[in-house]
């Protein structure tokens, strides 16, 4: 389980490998994790948003407004919320923190069929992916010591990085209408800054890390996902 003595030395200054990786019980530890960062982070948000309502004028939500515009049901955005993004997710975010060129292959893959996919809506990401998987498979292995070694070196601001930029995508939860919002705005997405480097500490802790922290992932989207399915 979190250690927060470790925790916190790893956000100091994350190393490679510096973490001797645990063998542990994948559910079992996943279930821990998601309870901690679960209540912790859910307190800590409701003190934010109490604080701020206090000075501003919190933006809107508009994630059921994005739900609504896909047409997909409310089985279909339960799914895309408890599984589908937590699986796209980790695979962006964490997989590739421990080096393997085939996850940077994966991270290419998904990062460019995301990319076209929102200037193509009907194109779906998995379409463009597995092309570009097969693809940068085949000419990414011939740079593989090079990448590595700039990997190693400059690896705290890849996890640095890598949980900032989880954070702040879910800045497009919001509807922003006024100037003083996007001065909140990283107030607002502490909980998933949080979660993303609890979740990159996860994944470099363990040998079974990537599926644990996908578990933990899915367990917290799980709660809001069933929520929203009882209410539609």
């Amino acid at each position: 389980m979190l250690g927060i003595t470790n925790f916190y030395t790893f956000l100091k200054n994350p190393r490679y490998n510096a973490l001797e990786l645990k063998e542990t019980n994948v559910f079992k530890t996943a279930f821990k994790v998601f309870l901690i960062t679960y209540i912790v982070f859910t307190l800590l948000n409701g003190l934010i948003h109490l604080f701020l309502e206090l000075f501003f004028t919190l933006p809107e939500d508009r994630l059921e407004e994005i739900f609504k515009s896909m047409k997909i049901g409310s089985w279909g955005i339960f799914v895309l919320i408890a599984f589908m993004a937590p699986v796209i997710e980790e695979l962006i975010f964490r997989l590739p923190l421990m080096f393997k060129i085939k996850y940077f292959s994966i991270l290419f893959a998904i990062l460019i069929g995301v990319i076209i996919h929102y200037f193509i809506p009907y194109l779906p990401v998995i379409i463009v992916s597995i092309p570009v998987y097969f693809i940068s498979s085949r000419y990414v292995p011939k740079y593989e010591k090079k990448i590595f070694d700039i990997w190693v070196r400059y690896f705290r601001f890849v996890v640095w990085f890598s949980a900032l930029a989880f954070g702040l995508v879910h800045i497009g939860n919001f509807e922003l209408v006024k100037a003083s919002q996007y001065l909140i705005v990283p107030f607002l997405v502490i909980p998933q800054l949080g979660m993303g480097f609890v979740l990159s500490y996860v994944r470099l802790s363990y040998r079974n890390g990537f599926l644990i922290g996908l578990l933990v992932h899915i367990f917290i989207n799980f709660v809001p996902a069933t929520i929203y399915l009882f209410q539609t």
